[in-house]
């Protein structure tokens, strides 16, 4: 059966509602009219609050885009509700993808010669033409929340210039890679001219050891904003092929980079992670070595010793993330003993054959025994 229909008003309204209300026990509301009234939302293109945030641990710009997901009027399991208003990826990855279908509608016969090329192809435009948003306090919304800008469909469709690469990343302060070339490829009817500017993004702390806050708690703005020069702000661009109209928006390419020494940063986090776990408490060092029975020599029983030894740390929504150890050694069930978990992760920037360039971690020894 579908849900009845629903209605949302604001506070004030509501306030009215109940003083005639109060006033007229037998007030009846009369919905009898059915033209209906659209209220445009006032942050509908700007990121929402809880978009994700960050460059990748590679320090790569992601996200490199993003499209409508918030407060959606979206299609919904029939036998629910026909529609429902709904929020998150789930929303926002569709209409992405209903625009890269669109694209590869209008440019398929180039996906039959190279996929891979059309691909890159398909990111850049996605890219080059989304359209930098600001945030809800009117400031120029990151790099490392919204990527290049909001999805445009219109300019994607009838674009006749790109510019390689799509994204810039700059690495860190220590490995910094700042001197970089951009292509732009004109396939327009006729000979193009382009102005290179800058457009400026306030900075984000995003790293500090007395500073602490969740995952939505990131927006740490400061009015810090990098400077970027052009060899040459006016070019001249010669014309490739005959395409498409001749409406030409603005291109984009995003660029961040990180502020510090990468190496520098602790992988594990604080003192407490990664920590060994018994299912009822964090096992110190200081505390006497913790002892796990096994009553036979089965792997499922090895397993439930053991799934909960190991916790390390690896935040997503504030959760933690637990790695379990299956109990073997080799593929061999662990023999009776006294065990320690030796964690070791390279470093940004490491030399994979260098050892300091490792930062390790030992728990405290544990003993296993089994009881035959």
């Amino acid at each position: 059966m579908p849900a009845p229909p629903k209605a949302v008003i604001n506070t004030k309204e509501a306030d009215m509602l109940i003083k005639y209300l109060e006033k007229n026990p037998n007030l009846e509301l009369d919905f009898s009219d059915k033209h209906g009234y659209m209220k445009p939302l006032p942050f509908a293109e700007t990121p929402s609050l809880i978009s994700g945030w960050d460059l990748t641990e590679e320090l790569d710009i992601k996200p490199e885009i993003f499209g409508p997901g918030g407060l959606i009027f979206s299609a919904f399991p029939v036998n629910n509700s026909t529609y429902r208003i709904l929020s998150g990826t789930s929303m926002s990855s569709p209409y992405i993808a209903g625009v890269a279908a669109l694209y590869t509608e209008v440019f398929g016969e180039f996906r039959k010669q190279n996929q891979q090329q059309f691909s890159e192809q398909l990111k850049t435009a996605l890219m080059n033409y989304a359209i930098p948003r600001e945030e809800r306090n009117k400031l120029l919304a990151s790099v490392l929340l919204q990527g290049a800008g909001l999805v445009d469909a219109y300019n994607i469709l009838t674009a006749t210039s790109f510019a390689h690469p799509s994204k810039i990343n700059l690495n860190d302060t220590v490995h910094f890679y700042g001197n970089r070339k951009l292509t732009i490829y004109n396939v327009d009817r006729k000979e193009m001219k382009y102005k290179l500017s800058h457009l400026t993004a306030p900075s984000v702390n995003g790293y500090n050891k007395t500073f602490k806050r969740n995952y939505y708690q990131f927006e740490c703005y400061t009015r810090q904003y990098a400077s970027v020069e052009f060899d040459n702000d006016q070019i001249t661009v010669p014309p490739e092929i005959i395409l498409l109209d001749e409406n030409k928006p603005k291109l984009t390419v995003p660029y961040a980079g990180l502020a510090d020494d990468a190496r520098s940063l602790p992988l594990f986090q604080t003192s407490k992670f990664p920590a060994l776990y018994d299912s009822k408490k964090y096992i110190q060092k200081k505390d006497p070595i913790k002892t796990f029975t096994l009553n036979s020599l089965t792997l499922q029983d090895q397993w439930e010793m053991v799934k909960n030894i190991f916790l390390f740390q690896k935040y997503k929504l504030g959760e933690p993330r637990i790695i379990s150890w299956d109990g073997l050694i080799h593929s061999e069930p662990v023999s009776n003993g006294k065990y320690f978990i030796r964690v070791r992760a390279l470093k940004m920037f490491g030399d994979i054959n260098n050892e300091k360039d490792y930062e390790v971690w030992v728990s405290p020894k544990f003993r296993i025994e089994r009881h035959l």
